[in-house]
């Protein structure tokens, strides 16, 4: 009897110990919506206009700023300026945290596109393109082009709390 009891122990242990080496779950995410008027409203963007992956068409849109596949997204959201600028900012919520470098390298691959449009149709706006940022934070990827990305990337980081 007790070395069925000791086997059952040892057995439950090595399950426990198995169960906590898988790769992290993902959080919910926040609201993509909310998230992007908090975003909106803590730079000085000029008009804008803005999608995310509650769209009709969020697979097909999803394509203009990312390779990453899109069945490896939860949500996603995507501001851009209406008034040819540079301001852009892209937030990727993927299902499994192992996929979140892989949505930034596809952001990182659309700020570069983003600067080569620009070297050679607006180079006024090349500055503030080059000066654009790619962060990841939890199972968000994240890319902010903007005169001041430091201040919308604060907005992101309150509203994830």
């Amino acid at each position: 009897m007790k070395r069925i009891l000791a086997l059952l122990l040892g057995l439950s242990t090595a399950l426990a110990l198995c169960a906590c080496t898988g790769s992290p779950a993902a959080s919910a995410t926040v609201d993509m919506e909310e998230l992007q008027t908090a975003m909106l409203e803590a730079g000085n963007f000029p008009t804008m206009r803005s999608v995310t992956g509650d769209s009709d068409k969020a697979a097909q849109n999803f394509t203009y700023f990312s390779s990453l596949d899109y069945d490896k997204v939860e949500n996603y959201l995507l501001s851009f300026s209406n008034e040819k600028t540079a301001d852009e900012f892209a937030v990727i919520a993927v299902k499994d945290p192992a996929d979140v470098q892989d949505a930034a390298v596809s952001l990182s691959e659309h700020k570069d596109s983003r600067c080569n449009t620009f070297r050679q149709y607006a180079p006024d706006q090349l500055d503030m393109a080059e000066k654009g940022i790619v962060f990841t934070q939890d199972q968000y990827a994240v890319l902010i082009i903007a005169e001041n990305p430091h201040t919308i990337r604060d907005a992101f980081e309150q509203q994830l709390g």
